[in-house]
């Protein structure tokens, strides 16, 4: 009788059963339902509209019989004539193949017969074939005879059977029949997979009972895996082989499905090579501790790398050796341009690149410059690349504001990453029960009647516009804004370059000012007075000129005033009455709750912190506060190790209230967390989605703290309308036709790769515009010439120093530099500092090379350039207008050590 939905019933138990494992290949023309037989036998589903199987699929499916369990390890092999060439990638060390017709087509008869042949003359000499005439529910419209084909499987003892996947008819039975027929002297473990089971859970576990009687299940590890319609939704082109974006919001569940879409990948692909990308460390270990370790450790070799582990400096070696590497992308480019055989890696050594937060992807960022090879390689015509996964919550309008801007943006990003986004169309009820939005409000805050402190400072910003004589074609903005921060620092290097310290130093204080300004807007006035006072105190042993005592001398005078001003509390700041009344009304003794709090730099959240811990209402409260900031060297960065430890005690509990920068913006997933602030932070609508996302708890709240109409609530208005456009955009971008969409991101592709070249030629004209000899390098303090471009060799690609034995003289050493991370060719001595005087300007530190050559290390920000065309000021040593020798340590020590060489 044919089987409706499960196979017939054991006649035995699985407790003591011996198991054996198989491997089982299907073959046939496209079309004619191999992979609905598939999921009609592993799922008990079947699918109208099957979409066609790309390269292969993998599934896994345990049947037991009287005396034992049978492990099928199931490839389902696409049938189109493209992929013929691969099929003997999957059927070689199969035990057992079903070749697969369609009984209404008698050209797919013909094939299988080919397909019958190949196996009989290529195949394992033990192999058991069967033959299945498939589609027996439309007996209608037959056109291969039963007979026929029972004649053809008896003459080349093949099993036969006439099954349909839409009825179920003889699908179980087929499977059951080639299951007896497999000799079952000896356990097969791992057969075909290398020696390594891939299923989940031990394979003596005993399995639930199948409608008609016989155990019928999923491996543990496919359970675990489970996803959401909506998740199944967006990875099913992924699952064929396509390059996608998955665009779901914050919380629903990206990274489970890229770990799904691994999984597969592993299973189906020959020599897998996944990498996984994130674009902040401390996401390295979270994704591989949270998503990725505990559903593919068991069958993989998984390893994190960001630049705190040893594993960066073999990197070439690690992706060789692991199945999953997880990584920042840095280390992945740098490896792209390293020679070195232990650390290169190609693109075409991956066959599944994986990228987290993929909206950035654009411009400069590491993320883009890596896809910017894989682009290049593709318009090349090169086949062996890897397959693309991006991730996002938003792609963002990029700064437009109507629709076609928007959608060119999308379009752009998608070029970029060379593939198609996606987004769930039929589950958008699902996503919304399953990803609810933290309730949002603007909490009001009252203006502040009287501000004398900030007027104070006004004050003094205005008799130092007096002392300088500003350049007529130059126009300063309101104090206290961001705009006039803009003006300022471009007035500096104006002073600079005109050779007018007067002009670039007055520039420096009023930055100073007004960015206590801006501190005391947001936080409390004694925080903008003490940030004045640190950068004075600095200032009081390098004052040089008239220009810098009397600049000095300004605060000084005025110093009692400020500090007086700022410890009246009746002129305190609203803003963060405002605040504590958030937090009060979120956080009690009683009850349990979590939160982040956004703040825009490293000082304000130090501020911020000290705030919370000196404030008796939140203290009892029971508020734990700790900070969160990005990972670099210096006293407001934070050590890998620190970001880990904080982020472990705000999981645990331990800490209730993470006061963070944006860093804790993206990829944060603390379910606990109920409560979102930001607190004096203008951001576009990409980060303010991804901080709104950090509150996973049923009912949280997301609080945006200002005053009525002021900047973050009219930023915020803006940044929902954004998002709704972004939508939009999308939209548009998927409702373009398969032909429509890849013609465009292709011209943007070629569009972007000449652009690049351009501007590649542009960088290099101008890294020869001079010789190096011809160009100073003075200090940007005092404005000494103390070395010539020629003293300047690059180190590793990494590090600008002065080779010249004279440079000694200009610069006296401070304090040991003291870095968390440990490097292969060198460590770190003393920082330098310009001896001219009282300039005491900073200039880099000084590094021990090979444990032989002491090299000055140049941060090119604190020097100006005298070149033949006049001064000029760089940020970074890559927009210098000479070239820079690399530097040879046969050469140094030749130099240096002539000794040596006699």
């Amino acid at each position: 009788m044919a089987g409706r939905g499960g196979p017939a019933r054991t006649n035995g138990t699985a407790a003591s059963n011996k198991i054996c494992q198989f491997k089982l290949v299907l073959l046939g023309e496209s079309a004619v339902g191999k992979s609905s037989l598939v999921l009609r036998f592993v799922k008990g589903q079947f699918h109208e509209y099957q979409e066609s199987t790309i390269g292969a699929a993998f599934l896994t499916q345990t049947v037991c019989l009287d005396d034992t369990t049978v492990k099928f390890e199931i490839w389902d092999t696409a049938g189109q004539e493209r992929y013929h060439s691969l099929a003997p990638m999957y059927y070689r060390g199969a035990q057992a193949a079903i070749v697969v017709y369609d009984i209404t087509n008698t050209d797919t008869f013909t094939r299988a017969k080919n397909w019958v042949k190949e196996l009989q003359r290529q195949a394992s000499p033990n192999i058991v074939i069967a033959l299945a005439g498939n589609k027996a529910d439309l007996a209608n419209k037959r056109t291969v005879d039963f007979q026929e084909a029972q004649s053809y499987a008896d003459d080349n003892s093949l099993l036969f059977m006439e099954t349909s996947a839409k009825t179920a008819m003889n699908v179980n039975e087929i499977f059951m029949a080639i299951a007896k027929k497999l000799p079952k002297n000896e356990p097969q473990v791992g057969a075909g997979t290398g020696g390594r089971a891939r299923g989940g859970v031990d394979l003596q576990e005993a399995a639930p009972q199948g409608r008609s009687g016989h155990y019928l299940r999923l491996t543990g590890a496919e359970r675990k895996m489970d996803l959401y319609a909506y998740q199944q939704e967006v990875v099913e082109r992924a699952l064929q082989g396509d390059n996608i974006i998955i665009w779901l919001p914050t919380g629903g569940g990206k990274t489970r499905a890229a770990v799904y879409v691994a999984k597969r990948h592993l299973e189906t692909t020959p020599q897998a090579k996944v990498v996984v990308l994130v674009n902040k460390v401390h996401l390295v270990d979270q994704h591989y501790s949270k998503e990725f370790k505990p559903h593919l450790d068991r069958d993989y070799t998984l390893v994190p790398v960001s630049g705190e582990t040893e594993q960066k400096d073999f990197f070439g070696k690690v992706v060789q050796d692991s199945n999953v590497v997880i990584c920042t992308a840095q280390i992945l480019y740098n490896a792209m341009t390293n020679d070195e055989e232990t650390k290169h890696v190609e693109l075409s050594d991956i066959t599944l690149l994986i990228i987290d937060e993929c909206h950035h992807t654009h411009k400069e960022s590491v993320y883009n410059k890596i896809m910017r090879c894989y682009v290049e390689k593709k318009l090349k015509g090169e086949q062996r690349l890897p397959q693309i996964l991006g991730l996002t919550a938003s792609p963002g309008t990029g700064g437009a504001q109507i629709l076609e801007r928007a959608v060119d943006h999308v379009l752009q990003i998608c070029a970029n990453l060379d593939s198609a986004i996606v987004s769930t169309k039929k589950c958008t009820t699902e996503l919304k029960k399953n990803v609810p939005r933290p309730i949002k409000r603007f909490d009001i805050a009252e203006k502040r009647p009287e501000d004398p402190f900030g007027q104070h400072l006004k004050w003094m910003m205005q008799e130092i516009h007096g002392y300088m004589t500003l350049p007529q074609d130059f126009t300063l903005r309101e104090c206290g804004t961001q705009e006039y921060e803009a003006d300022v620092v471009a007035l500096e290097k104006r002073g600079v370059k005109e050779n007018n310290r007067l002009l670039a130093q007055c520039a420096i204080h009023l930055r100073q000012y007004n960015d206590a300004l801006l501190i005391n807007d947001t936080l409390q006035m004694m925080d903008a007075y003490c940030y004045l006072e640190d950068f004075y105190n600095t200032k009081s042993i390098r004052a040089i000129d008239g220009t810098d005592i009397l600049l000095l001398g300004l605060f000084q005078e005025n110093q009692v005033e400020l500090k007086k001003l700022a410890m009246d509390s009746r002129f305190k700041n609203p803003r963060m009455a405002k605040l504590e009344s958030v937090l009060l009304e979120q956080f009690c003794p009683d009850e349990e709750s979590r939160g982040i709090l956004f703040s825009k730099t490293r000082r304000s959240i130090h501020c911020l912190n000290n705030w919370v811990l000196n404030n008796r209402a939140l203290q009892e409260a029971g508020i734990k506060a700790a900070i969160l900031t990005g990972a670099g060297n210096g006293i407001t960065y934070m050590t890998q190790n620190e970001q880990a430890d904080t982020i472990r005690k705000f999981r645990q509990g331990v800490v209730n209230l993470l006061i963070s920068t944006s860093v804790a913006e993206e990829g944060l997933d603390i379910p606990e967390c109920n409560l979102v602030v930001r607190y004096g932070l203008l951001t576009n609508e990409i980060a303010q989605q991804q901080a709104s996302g950090r509150a996973r708890a049923k009912d949280s709240q997301y609080s945006v703290v200002t005053l009525a109409g002021g900047r973050e609530q009219r930023r915020e208005i803006l940044n929902d309308d954004l998002e709704e456009l972004t939508g939009k955009a999308i939209a548009k971008v998927q409702d373009m036709s398969p032909q429509e969409f890849r013609a465009k991101i292709t011209e943007l592709q070629r569009q972007a790769t000449t652009s690049w070249k351009l501007a590649e030629n542009k960088k290099a004209e101008k890294r020869s515009r001079h010789m190096a000899s011809s160009v100073q390098l003075l200090c940007r303090n005092c404005f000494k010439s103390v070395a010539l471009g020629s003293d300047i060799k690059l180190v590793d690609n990494a590090h600008y120093v002065n080779v010249n034995a004279d440079f000694e003289r200009n610069y006296k050493v401070g304090g040991q530099v003291m870095l968390t991370r440990s490097f292969e060719d060198w460590e770190p001595g003393q920082t330098i500092i310009c001896n001219n005087g009282n300039c005491n300007q900073q200039w880099g530190f000084e590094m021990k090379y090979k444990d032989t050559a002491l090299l000055p290390n140049l941060a090119i920000k604190h020097f100006a350039l005298e070149t033949p065309e006049g001064r000029v000021t760089v940020k970074k040593w890559k927009d210098v207008s000479f070239t820079v020798e690399d530097f040879s340590f046969e050469d140094y020590c030749q130099d240096h050590f002539p000794d040596l060489f006699d």
